[in-house]
């Protein structure tokens, strides 16, 4: 059985539209849509991307508590394993989108979120030390190399694997150039890394952990 994966896009790479349609609300679509074909493939058979979430940028930016609240509520109906979001390359409304469902899904449901931004979208500074964001190229047309990155990383930290240095992995730094160690086996299938410190201390040495505390890396064995 292979992990379940939801994919979070906005209303432009959804096909609804450019900035005259950034206002639509959340949805949530059964499967594949749109660049998720490509991380479909990347995924291979060790994961499947079983539903959507579909928002436009200026409806999540207006509407943030709402949005997010509403966004997974609907992921919780598919009960994932994680979420990938975007990537959102150099746009910031979809970045900022991005990291802020991606930071709620690891603090309120408690499984990993990854996403893929350039390092001078404002969502990097917002929000790389909630979760894992891989560094991409500043469009689209960086997609084939950014979406297999994202990939491998939300497997191997499906999987509970030890990561390496930023350089090594592809995701950008996220506090004081230390990263946070997780390994195969956790302890009492805990993460290994210390608890998340506050954004409003960003000089707090601490590492946050990508994950809610007191929940194994992976919900259900797999066979």
């Amino acid at each position: 059985m292979s992990y379940r994966i939801i994919h979070y896009i906005n209303q432009f790479y959804a096909g609804i539209g450019g900035e005259e349609k950034a206002d639509v609300a959340p949805e949530i679509r059964e499967g594949v849509v749109g660049p998720g074909m490509a991380l479909k493939a990347a995924l291979g058979t060790d994961a499947e991307i079983v539903a959507t979430v579909v928002c436009g940028d200026s409806y999540f930016a207006s509407n943030i508590e709402k949005a997010t609240a509403d966004i997974l509520e609907m992921m919780k109906k598919y009960k994932p394993d994680a979420v990938i979001a975007g990537p959102a390359f150099n746009a910031g409304r979809y970045g900022t989108a991005c990291g802020g469902v991606c930071e709620a899904v690891v603090k309120k449901l408690g499984i990993p979120a990854v996403s893929g931004m350039f390092p001078e979208n404002p969502g990097v500074e917002m929000y790389k030390k909630s979760f894992y964001i891989v560094e991409t190229p500043d469009s689209a047309a960086g997609m084939r190399k950014a979406v297999p990155a994202m990939a491998k990383l939300v497997l191997r930290l499906l999987k509970g694997e030890k990561l390496g240095t930023p350089a090594e992995e592809g995701y950008i730094e996220r506090a004081s150039g230390r990263t946070s160690s997780m390994t195969s086996s956790p302890p009492s299938g805990r993460w290994t890394c210390s608890p998340p410190s506050s954004r409003e201390s960003p000089s707090s040495p601490s590492i946050p952990c990508p994950f809610s505390t007191g929940l194994p890396p992976t919900r259900r064995s797999r066979t």
